[in-house]
């Protein structure tokens, strides 16, 4: 064989094969690099490359007339800095007794774009110069051969096709419904372009975790404490149907479920038969059917599951200001929001305006979880304070009503001084209490202990902390959508704080400090509910009346 026919067979051949690469990549899956370009240069090239801008300092100071001080600070840690070609140390640096003048500052660090200007450095000033680094980057380009393919860097998901990233590796992550997703890790240098194509495969119609958001529930209830949820995930197009059975294997409903059009699918059930009467109290189970495939997930309907009527509480859900033996339905968030007044009765002035936000949270149908977030707005030196409690609660069924009775610990503070005048609860400082109540279906009786120590121990001149006893007692009616409440407390003070207007002598006990009085009024609207409230603290020499108004919602 001639050598041009030796040539013309070798360059026939690296064509075919790579034609053949080319087929065989078309047909796969995948995440490909197809092209890459690099513009190569050095960090001195880009640095110096022009002349540099003079960089303008930050700050002026005078100081000796002899003497000269420079600081450089970046927004990046540790970067190197030099002054005339001579490395001086990282940033933040400040460097004293320099040659007045001019120097050529460069500041660099390994990953990021240096930076090289001009700086004067006057006799008897001291100046700041701030240098910002920009990181390397490179240009990618995705290409999704299917259309609509969401596309993720680096947990987060991209808008358009073509996008900068950092220098370094990067994970890539793609999915579209019905089809297989596929990650891949690529390394971006710098100032380079990318073009990355993404081609996904085919999948395979299957149904995973089918669960349900609760494992009992009250059809009686309103909104979505009377529902219940099912979940489930599917990877590709498909339908499926949904039926509940009794305990007896009785089919109480069969539901047809649309075309799954997403990965997550979720059915909601009001517990509502199929002739259109509630469900009573029982087990049932759920059962997913989809193809093939079949899923099944039991729970109960419980009517026994109750909606306080509640406010929330330094100490969690109560009536007015008072914790009490009940808690949200399990795995129930409670979030609103409190705004109201606050005047100081005997001299009609106001005092603060009360603002606030909230959660509760109850882990079971035992353990509820609070917090509340306000501010006293409007009074001289009022700050930010938090509140949160944790509340254990059991209930002893009996034939007219149930017996509720648990124990609670809070934690609250203010980063300035807490509520006037002191020796009352004012939702600061570290507490517990016991709680007790008799729930009738219209009506509900509670009493409260609570002790809480170092109720206002901010701004103090020494170390005598306050203690606050506070027992109190509250009765609520209830309706169908709306609720009233009396309730009433006595504060017992210990101790003192010397704090400024502190009236109690030192190491003092008052067993009668102070009284609240209030009432609480509660319209349920679906999960929706509306509050006001008004509270009177009475000392010897003055009443504060705190009017209040809120709004929550339970999800």
């Amino acid at each position: 064989m001639s050598l041009q026919r030796f040539t013309a067979f070798l360059a026939i051949f690296i064509i075919s094969a790579g034609a053949l690469f080319s087929d065989e990549n078309a047909s796969s899956s995948g995440i490909f690099v197809e092209d890459k370009s690099v513009q190569k240069g050095f960090e001195f090239d880009e640095a110096y490359s022009t002349y540099p801008e003079l960089l303008e300092s930050d700050r002026k100071s005078a100081i000796e007339k002899e003497k000269t001080k420079i600081t450089v600070k970046s927004n990046v840690p540790n970067a190197e800095v030099f002054l005339n070609g001579n490395f001086e140390g990282h940033t933040n640096l400040t460097v004293n007794d320099l040659p007045a003048g001019r120097y050529n500052l460069r500041v660099k660090k390994t990953g990021y774009k240096p930076k090289f200007y001009r700086i004067n450095v006057p006799q008897g000033e001291e100046r700041v110069f701030y240098v910002e680094l920009e990181k390397y980057e490179g240009t990618v380009n995705f290409i999704a051969v299917q259309p609509e393919t969401l596309i993720y860097v680096d947990n987060t998901k991209i808008s358009g096709n073509i996008v900068k990233l950092e220098e370094g590796s990067h994970t890539v992550f793609a999915k579209k419904f019905g089809y297989k997703s596929e990650s891949s890790s690529i390394y971006v240098p710098r100032n380079s372009y990318q073009i990355i194509t993404i081609r996904l495969q085919e999948a395979q119609f299957s149904v995973s975790n089918f669960r349900a958001n609760k494992e009992r529930f009250n059809p009686a209830l309103k909104g979505s404490a009377g529902q219940i949820k099912f979940n489930f995930e599917v990877t590709s197009f498909g339908n499926g149907t949904l039926t509940i059975k009794d305990s007896l294997g009785n089919s109480v409903i069969s539901r047809n479920l649309p075309g799954f059009t997403t990965w997550t699918q979720n059915v909601i059930w009001d517990g509502i038969a199929q002739n259109g009467t509630k469900i009573q109290d029982g087990t049932y189970t759920a059962i997913l059917e989809s193809g093939e495939q079949k899923f099944s997930v039991d729970f109960s309907a419980d009517s026994s599951i109750k909606i306080p009527s509640a406010s929330i509480t330094a100490s969690g859900s109560g009536i007015g200001i008072l914790p009490a033996a009940f808690n949200f339905p399990e795995k129930t968030f409670c979030v609103g929001a409190n705004a109201g007044i606050i005047c100081a009765f005997e001299n009609k002035n106001f005092y603060c305006a009360p603002l606030s936000t909230f959660f509760a949270y109850s882990f079971s149908k035992n353990v509820e979880l609070s917090a509340k977030v306000g501010l006293n707005a409007g009074h001289e030196g009022s700050s930010p304070f938090i509140n949160s409690a944790l509340k254990f609660t059991a209930s002893k069924k009996q034939a007219d009503f149930d017996m509720d009775f648990g124990f609670l610990i809070r934690a609250g503070g203010a980063k300035n001084k807490p509520f006037e005048p002191y020796g009352a609860d004012n939702g600061c400082g570290l507490g517990g209490g016991l709680v007790f109540g008799l729930d009738f279906n219209n009506f509900y009786a509670g009493i409260s202990s609570e002790f809480t120590f170092a109720t206002s121990t901010f701004n103090t001149k020494n170390d005598n902390y306050d203690k606050v006893l506070r027992n109190g007692i509250c009765i609520q009616l209830k309706g169908q959508s709306v609720s009233f409440a009396i309730y009433s407390a006595l504060n017992s003070s210990f101790g003192t704080t010397a704090l400024e207007n502190d009236s109690r002598s030192s190491n003092s006990i008052e067993f009668l400090r102070a009284v609240d009085v209030g009432f609480d009024f509660q319209i349920a609207l679906n999960s929706l509910n509306l509050n006001l409230r008004s509270n009177a603290q009475i000392f010897e020499n003055q009443t504060y009346l705190k009017t209040e108004a809120g709004i929550s919602m339970l999800l």
